[in-house]
């Protein structure tokens, strides 16, 4: 019968423990992100339309920039100056 060292068990049970902790608190922080209040992360995250004049295809003018629906914190202010 092979010998099993218990250390070992003790320490795979801690590190999926751990796995366990680190997965809800990504969840808690990205639902933080998010704005949500609720644990729902299945969220999905619409992507801004432009209106489009359909008489002769071409996009209108918008005062508003395209913000892809993130959240201001989430954008790119260095990339969209350029």
């Amino acid at each position: 019968m092979p010998w099993v060292d218990p250390r070992l068990l003790v320490v795979a049970s801690c590190i999926t423990c751990k796995f366990e902790h680190l997965g809800g608190q990504v969840l808690q922080d990205r639902c933080q992100i998010d704005g949500c209040t609720s644990a729902n992360t299945f969220r999905i995250v619409t992507l801004a339309q432009q209106a489009m004049d359909s008489a002769d295809r071409e996009l209108q003018s918008s005062p508003r920039r395209a913000s892809l629906g993130l959240p201001r914190r989430l954008r790119f202010p260095a990339l969209a100056s350029s």
